[in-house]
């Protein structure tokens, strides 16, 4: 195993040499090193990356085409679909009026969901 490890570079390897600024040299004890006096605790935190900012989203959908609305076909077949999960009379009247509320979802599992909230 020794000489793979010496095959591959020392990327990421720790280096005892090396000093950050204004610091004393490392030492072999393990004692966390001290802070420079009047730093920010924000100083040794990694930056955020700035990001300029988005579009804002109603301009987006904008763009976007318009899904398809489903058949009399589909939805009588999603409404078949979803009284062999929930048989129960209660729920009859909850499947229908959220096929009618929601003319666009075609996802069984969606409407499921819908019918369980």
């Amino acid at each position: 195993m020794q000489p793979l490890l010496s095959a591959l570079p020392n990327v990421g390897m720790f280096d005892p040499s090396f000093r950050v600024p204004g610091t004393q040299a490392a030492s072999t004890s393990h004692q966390p090193p001290t802070r420079i006096q009047g730093a920010p605790s924000s100083h040794w935190l990694p930056q955020q990356p700035h990001f300029p900012l988005l579009p804002t989203l109603p301009n987006l959908q904008q763009n976007l085409p318009m899904p398809a609305q489903r058949s009399s076909a589909e939805t009588n077949e999603l409404r078949e679909a979803l009284l062999k999960i929930f048989p129960d009379s209660e729920q009859r009247l909850k499947i229908d009026q959220i096929l009618v509320a929601h003319p666009y979802m075609k996802d069984l599992n969606a409407l499921s969901a819908m019918v369980l909230d």
